[in-house]
């Protein structure tokens, strides 16, 4: 007697997670990216209300102390606790990086859908756009955008998402271009379907995948452009607890290399991990990956 299991659309999810998970104890670098994202979202968001310290703190007796029972990760020269401060450094930079990528997907995917769609003049001015964009150095540009505007956090969000939205508008255009030959685009052409409707309905949700996986690896590139503002001096305020300043403030103290040391690990870390994790959700993602 033989039966046959149908694959109803609440288990499909379920499914897919569970060849994530699979997939996951196959790959332990993977697992492990995923729990160094997991520590530092935990400890942004509850970090600094239970650590022993605050992260403004001073006490000039325990300046530059080395790490020890006192201070795990040592001290800075005004004896601030520099575990507290990298932990609540977390509260800035990952913000900080989310929503610049997400600002920049919301223009580079309008700019590369609209082009790819529409074609012609649309595509052509567009598209040129885009390259006046490209055509400069991202951290040049960056640092020019970010001197224009002023340091803070809110300007070095607006520069990143500046300098970053023509990768997703080259991007879309091209799986925009690639989708909207396909038969189901046609036929929801012949129904009357009206323009906006087969582009945000049918063509973009078969482009979402590859999409999620730029801006996984694009966020480890913000927060990396975020922490390279703010050791310009072009990011947060001098006091404030962030990473790439931390590193700043720790250059003229090449002998306790715990200053700087610990923050750029942190940097370090959280970028291998979105990078393995991008290349987790890639193949997830990608139909032709299999799991047995």
């Amino acid at each position: 007697m033989s039966s046959t299991i149908l694959l109803t659309p609440a288990s499909a999810p379920a499914n897919r997670f569970g060849s994530l998970w699979r997939r996951m104890q196959r790959r332990w670098g993977l697992l492990i990216s995923a729990l160094i994202l997991l520590f530092w979202a935990v400890g942004a968001l509850i970090g600094p209300s239970v650590l022993a310290y605050q992260p403004l703190q001073q006490n000039i007796n325990d300046s530059l102390q080395t790490p020890g029972a006192a201070h795990i990760w040592g001290a800075d020269k005004l004896g601030r606790d520099i575990f507290t401060r990298v932990i609540d450094g977390g509260r800035i930079t990952l913000p900080a990086g989310l929503i610049a990528v997400l600002a920049a997907a919301l223009i580079g995917i309008t700019v590369g859908a609209l082009a790819g769609y529409m074609g012609g003049v649309w595509d052509e001015g567009l598209m040129r756009l885009t390259d006046v964009f490209l055509a400069f150095p991202t951290v040049i540009l960056a640092m020019a955008v970010a001197a224009a505007l002023g340091p803070s956090v809110l300007n070095a969000v607006v520069t990143i998402a500046i300098v970053a939205w023509p990768n997703y508008a080259r991007v879309t255009r091209g799986l925009v271009l690639n989708v909207k030959s396909s038969e189901f685009v046609e036929a929801a052409r012949a129904i009357g379907a009206p323009h906006w409707r087969i582009l945000l309905r049918t063509i973009l949700p078969n482009c979402s995948s590859a999409l999620i996986v730029l801006a996984t690896l694009d966020f480890g590139n913000a927060i990396l452009l975020f922490a390279g503002l703010s050791f310009l001096g072009l990011g947060p305020a001098p006091e404030t607890p962030e990473w790439g300043r931390m590193i700043a403030d720790g250059i003229e103290y090449a002998d306790q290399w715990w200053v700087s040391g610990f923050p750029g690990a942190a940097i370090f870390s959280l970028l291998m991990a979105l990078n393995f994790v991008g290349d987790g959700l890639r193949d997830w993602l990608d139909p032709r990956s299999q799991v047995r």
